[in-house]
């Protein structure tokens, strides 16, 4: 082979070592990405219009700023952990960190506000140019206010009480003013105690009477009464539409706890004392001398002097009256016998026995009788007919019989007996009837005669317990005709037991005649002659 012959050859396996290492490395190339290491500044133009994909930032985790240093404006910093569409950050200013700013953005399409019950926050325009507006809701509880009131610990419309507003020491008011009504008052140099203002209304208010508040507290009205215009006035009418608890009096002097009892129809003056109060409600003097008149704490009225007009009412308890020539009654009522008192005399109503009883000027407490009084105003006549009549009656009192308790009963008439001789029947009785259905306790059977008489009935009803009676009596006629052909008779002595005395029951005569016989009662009578 020449020479010339082996150079070609060289050169053929020459190239195809070259192609064929040039194959392998751009082979390579495709499938690992180069590297620029260092600090590159490209002056021209760089067209990446072509590439299969471009990465111009620097990634990581976290925002940079604070964190991250810039070189120079313009570097750019794609966050991957952050919210899709605000992942890129930019360098606004160089610096070790530098000033980053996200470049991300995003278009509102409309704007909404929720606001607190007491607030209106309406919003204009939402969907394009939205205006705010915060104003005040109306239909709010008033006397409220914005806060945590008491015990809460969110904001929410409250009442503010006493523990919510702060204490102002008197030492802080020292030598301070406050301006009433467009006027300055000041309050002094002393931390206990406020000057005396002048009259409502006036110009000056370091002068004139009105009230003086002390440095005790104690508030003194000093303003006299003129034409038409009092001293002090509390006017407008009682409250009248809550409950017996919360209808205040008008004008109320109240330490102690709240009744539960006040008029629902209101109170113009009301009086609450403590427990243990043993005083006066009401004391009146003249002129700095004895008492007048006077209600203490049980409710009892002491008055000085009492008019023949003066009536006295008690709800229970007891009443007293007292005069200057006769000492004092006592007035009560009640089970329990009075304690006689020596100088004064006493009555009493019986709650148990209905009766009353009296002491006289501090005797032993002793009975009155009841008026027990029961007359005929008009003749009560019984013409020829068996029928019973009720001649007259009387409703003894429950309770008030006792052992020697004694009526007396009287009738008086004429009878005239037309045509024959006939039984007729006078009887006493006691019960609740009130005829003689009752209890017959006494009775008389005569037999009328042919004839007119006059006559008179008399009886005596005698108690000798609380349940039993002893009835004795006598029937006297003018002649032995008409009502009975005897001039005389007598009735008893008849004891009946087992009456019934507590309740009130009647004492009734009746009569029953017959068919011949007419007879006219003119006069009949009960009364007590022991109680």
């Amino acid at each position: 082979m020449s020479a010339s012959n082996r150079t070609q050859l060289f050169r053929i396996l020459l190239g195809l070592v070259l192609f064929a290492a040039l194959g392998r490395d751009g082979a390579r190339a495709q499938q690992t990405p180069s590297l620029i290491p260092g600090y590159n500044i490209v002056t021209g133009q760089w067209d990446a219009s072509q590439a299969a994909r471009t990465n111009v930032s620097r990634t990581g985790t976290g925002s940079p700023v604070g964190r991250d240093q810039c070189n120079k404006p313009g570097e750019s910093y794609f966050q991957t952990d952050a919210t899709p569409g605000q992942n890129n950050w930019y360098c606004t200013t160089a610096g070790s960190p530098g000033t980053w700013t996200n470049g991300s953005s995003g278009t509102v399409t409309s704007v909404s506000a929720s606001c607190l019950a007491w607030l209106t926050c309406p919003v204009a325009t939402p969907g394009t140019t939205p205006a705010l507006t915060i104003g005040a809701a109306t239909g709010q509880t008033s006397h409220e206010v914005i806060g945590t009131c008491g015990s809460a610990t969110s904001f929410a419309p409250c009442s503010l009480v006493a523990g919510d507003l702060p204490s102002i020491p008197n030492s802080s008011l020292v030598n301070s003013a406050i301006t009433i009504g467009g006027t300055s008052v000041s309050l002094g140099g002393s931390t206990s105690s406020f000057p005396s203002p002048g009259a409502i209304g006036g110009t000056t208010p370091s002068t004139g009477l009105f009230t003086t508040l002390g440095a005790s507290g104690l508030l003194t009205a000093g303003s006299a009464g003129a034409a038409s215009t009092p001293g002090l006035l509390v006017s407008g009418a009682p409250y009248i539409g809550g409950t017996t608890t919360t209808n205040f009096p008008q004008l109320y002097v109240n330490d102690g706890t709240g009744p539960t009892t006040f008029s629902a129809n209101g109170t113009e003056i009301g009086v609450n004392a403590p427990s243990g109060f043993a005083g006066n409600f009401l004391d009146f003097h003249l002129n700095g001398g004895a008492s007048l008149a006077s209600l203490n704490y049980l409710g009892n009225g002491t008055f000085n002097a009492l008019t023949s007009s003066t009536s006295l009412t008690t709800g229970s308890g007891a009443a007293t009256v007292c005069g200057s020539i006769n000492g004092c009654i006592g007035l009560t009522e009640g089970s329990s016998a009075m304690t006689p008192t020596a100088g004064q005399d006493g009555l009493r109503g019986d709650s148990a026995t209905h009766v009353v009883k009296a002491t006289f000027n501090g005797s032993p407490e002793f009975q009155l009788a009841p008026i027990g009084l029961a007359c005929i105003s008009a003749p009560v006549t019984s013409t020829t007919t068996t029928s019973n009549v009720v001649i007259t009656s009387f409703t003894v009192p429950g309770g008030t019989i006792q052992a020697g308790t004694a009526y007396r009963i009287e009738v008086w008439g004429t009878a005239t007996d037309a045509t024959s001789t006939a039984a007729n029947t006078f009887d006493v009785n006691w019960g609740t009837s009130g005829n003689n259905t009752d209890t017959a306790i006494g009775t008389l059977s005569p037999t009328s005669a042919v004839g007119t008489s006059s006559f008179v009935w008399t009886l005596l009803v005698t108690w000798q317990s609380t349940t039993a009676v002893y009835v004795t009596g006598q029937y006297t006629s003018s002649t032995a005709v008409g009502l009975d052909s005897h001039t005389d008779r007598f009735i008893g002595p008849t004891i009946t037991s087992g009456l019934s005395t507590s309740g009130n029951e009647i004492l009734s005569v009746n009569f029953q005649g017959n068919a011949d016989l007419t007879v006219s009662f003119t006069n009949a009578c009960i009364e007590m002659v022991h109680p």
